[in-house]
């Protein structure tokens, strides 16, 4: 029994892909996060300076 070269790669080209989608998904997260601490931190500036 033997594998093409090409199905060998396959699930090393899904693991890959899963792990670059569950590192953009923790990007997104991180950057969501930072939207709200700049945010916050705007708020209370301008909340300050009124």
């Amino acid at each position: 029994m033997s594998c093409s070269a090409e199905e060998n790669e396959k699930p090393l080209m899904e693991d890959g892909l899963r792990a670059k989608l569950v590192e953009v998904c923790q990007l997104r997260k991180d950057i969501d996060e930072l939207r709200t601490v700049i945010s916050d931190r705007y708020a209370q500036d301008m909340g300050e300076n009124c």
